[in-house]
């Protein structure tokens, strides 16, 4: 479905003011049915008008009103039924009167139309103007795949999105039951936290929209949101000048981590620098304050997800201001030179450029994007998301209607939240440094979408998210362990290259969550399956058969067969595009005389310690690792010739130092293995001299920590493996 739009930039929103003056009766000279009503302008700028209707109209005549200011070349700002006034803009010179006849002309009284300042609205405020593209309802939701990511059958775990904002309506339709009113709270009165009803009540309608950009509900009306089952946990921060106030920052982001929030959206930068310097004696301590909050929430595991801004300038090379401070009057040409925009760029945060659509009549989903003209760009911008004409909800009582179009990286930031939430919702054990490593990794997929920009203004950073990307791909699998085998009551044994009876015997195979399934088969023998079950947080599924019938599996005429056992362990998620199922392949011997077949020499028990030989001097070891590389996958590579038995001692001393063995190859004396100690490389390194394993080299296959479905082995706090994770 497409309609043309009219263009409300983001001003519709920040325009918002609470402190509109009760209208009073005209005097006794005015026309009883037109009112008050400024002349024509001698300029035809751009101006922003109040108009005042008569006290005591009805709902009807507030609708005529806002639906004929476009017709009179304006467009509806924001609407107060209950003071029977409405605010537009326009750069028509003859507005008011213009309006003021059309008014007339279907009977609704004026009490006065003029307009709220002197000099021209700035370009940065303009709502109108250029043509309107015939944009389609929401058609970031659907270029991002909104809908497809909804349909993914898979176990999504609870997410919290913390929205720093002006306030959320949690009585808007597509936002009921989304808003959790209990960890909801105000900030915006001297950064002291109010949790109290009208405390929290929206300041404006910016709050609500970019609420229903994230997480309005699927429910066929209004807006579809980017992820419908995330919480939303309002925290408002916006003054009754829609200022962001350091304190009122700090507040945010210390309750945010203090309340269980996953994800923080953030809109607006902080007040009332636009740049702030770190070296200015009258900037320095707020800055300081501010950084130490949001780090410390980053710390905490929350993932911070920031606007970049929208001046339509490069954000990492600034020279000069003339915007800031803005509670009071600019300073012009202000140095900022070595300065920065909080959030935006601080350490951590994901920064978003705001993109539209270059063919506005084009398919969303298939749609070439480009950045929009006002968004900033740098190289400080992670992802480009839609930020052009977004529809979205606005609180119960606006005239006329419950939804509307904004603009700005506030609403771009707001789809990225909205995929950090999705992402979040499948990786619940990860925190918001890895989700958003994740993301990184998943919007490379979607870069060619975007137009390279003509003029050198990068914006596209890592590149655009998808929607149902991120509930297909990166997914976290089970991690399978070792099969291991015993016959009657004696011990379980790796199965692992290992000589059985032709008889009955037990088997059994252990995978961690998240696993919903399992299924042990020996092809064209035997099979035996768990029932299903699922659980991010679950204990290790265990997959006991008790019962393996292995009398009839030689051939006659033949004393032994070789077998594989083939272990499936599935996810969570059972979308038949979903890379989260895991397999591995075990292969032993059944033998009517075991001790007439040669076996291999098995590893060890990690428990215990191989018979060492002599020491000998060891080979190249990596340094230790710092703890944001960690866990790490090592390669350990022995000596040229080195057989299979030294090998698996290798790796047991390897097991026997926390690390979880990947993968083995014996044919050239290598294996690989995860640990999230920094210092594994020398420990295993002193640890294989000491046992006379002679060895090449140990050290790490890549410098970034290893992520998403790959990370196995839990880091600690000082960067050691979590007690027990292994094995």
């Amino acid at each position: 479905m497409r309609r043309t739009v009219a263009r409300i930039g983001l001003v519709a929103v920040l325009a918002l003011s609470m402190s509109v003056a009760a209208a009073t009766a005209p005097p006794a000279s005015a026309d009883d049915n037109v009112g008050l009503v400024s002349s024509v302008r001698s300029d035809a700028g751009l101006m922003n008008y109040a108009i005042n209707l008569d006290p005591n109209v009805g709902e009807s005549e507030m609708a005529s009103a806002a639906d004929l200011i476009p017709s009179v070349g304006g467009v509806l700002l924001t609407s107060y039924p209950q003071l029977g006034t409405l605010f537009a803009q326009s750069e028509s010179a003859s507005f008011a009167p213009d309006l003021a006849d059309a008014l007339a002309k279907v009977g609704v009284s004026v009490h006065s139309i003029g307009p709220t300042r002197v000099a021209a609205v700035p370009e940065s405020e303009r709502a109108v103007g250029g043509a309107t593209p015939a944009a389609p309802v929401a058609w970031g939701a659907e270029a991002m795949d909104a809908r497809g990511a909804a349909e993914v059958a898979v176990t999504r775990a609870p997410v919290t999105v913390g929205v720093i904002d002006s306030g959320i309506d949690d009585t808007q339709p597509d936002l009921v039951g989304r808003v959790d009113t209990a960890r909801s709270v105000s900030c915006a009165v001297n950064g002291v936290p109010n949790q109290a009803e009208d405390a929290r009540r929206f300041s404006s309608g910016h709050g609500t929209h970019v609420a229903g950009v994230i997480a309005a509900n699927h429910n066929d009306i209004g807006i579809d949101g980017i992820a419908p089952e995330a919480t939303l946990v309002s925290i408002k921060a916006l003054n009754e000048s829609d200022l962001l106030y350091p304190e009122a920052l700090v507040c945010a982001y210390e309750w945010a981590t203090t309340h269980q929030v996953d994800i923080v959206h953030n809109s607006y930068q902080m007040d009332p620098w636009v740049y702030w310097n770190p070296t200015d004696p009258g900037q320095a301590a707020a800055l300081e304050a501010a950084e130490r909050a949001i780090h410390r929430a980053q710390s905490s595991g929350l993932a911070v997800i920031a606007g970049a801004g929208d001046r339509g300038v490069d954000i990492d090379h600034p020279t000069t201001d003339s915007d800031s401070p803005t509670d009071s009057m600019p300073i012009p040409n202000r140095s900022v030179e070595g300065a920065r925009m909080v959030p935006a760029q601080v350490s951590g945060v994901v920064t978003v450029s705001s993109v539209g659509m270059e063919d506005w009549n084009a398919e969303p989903l298939r749609a070439t994007l480009m950045r929009a003209e006002r968004s900033n760009y740098g190289e400080s911008v992670d992802f480009a998301a839609p930020g052009e004409w977004i529809y979205s909800t606005y609180p119960n009582g606006r005239i006329p209607q419950i939804y509307g179009y904004t603009s700005g990286t506030s609403t771009a930031a707001a789809h990225v939240s909205g995929i950090a939430a999705l992402v979040k919702s499948v990786h619940p054990t990860l925190p918001g440094a890895q989700i958003i490593s994740i993301m990184r990794k998943q919007a490379a997929y979607e870069y060619g979408r975007l137009k390279a920009p003509s003029d050198g203004a990068e914006y596209r950073g890592y590149g655009f998210l998808d929607a149902h990307a991120a509930m297909v791909f990166d997914q976290a699998s089970p991690v399978i362990r070792a099969v291991e085998y015993r016959v009657g009551d004696g011990e379980w044994t790796s199965l692992s290259g290992a000589v059985l009876p032709a008889d009955v015997v037990q088997m059994r195979v252990e995978a961690s969550a998240p696993v919903s399934y399992m299924n042990l088969d020996i092809p064209g023998e035997i099979a035996v399956s768990t029932d299903r079950e699922d659980g991010y947080f679950a204990e290790p599924m265990l997959l006991e058969a008790d019962e393996m019938d292995l009398r009839q599996v030689i051939p006659d005429g033949q004393e032994y067969a070789s077998l594989t056992a083939v272990v499936f362990a599935e996810g969570l998620n059972y979308d038949r595009h979903a890379d989260d199922d895991a397999t591995t392949e075990t292969t032993f011997t059944v033998a009517r005389d075991p001790n007439a077949v040669s076996a291999p020499q098995l590893a060890p028990d990690p428990g215990e310690d191989p018979a060492p030989g002599e020491p000998v001097a060891p080979g190249i070891i990596s340094p230790d690792l710092p703890t944001h590389q960690l866990p790490a996958n090592y390669a350990v590579n022995l000596t040229v010739g080195a057989d299979e038995a030294t090998l698996q001692r290798a790796a047991a001393k390897a097991s026997s130092l926390g690390g979880l063995v990947l993968a083995q190859y014996p044919a050239f004396g290598t294996f690989f293995v995860q640990s999230g100690s920094p210092s594994f490389a020398s420990d295993l390194g002193a640890a294989l001299s000491e046992a006379g394993i002679s060895f090449h080299s140990v050290g790490p296959t890549r410098q970034a920590p290893v992520l998403g479905n790959e990370a196995v082995m839990p880091v600690g706090t000082e960067g050691n493996p979590v007690p027990g994770a292994a094995g």
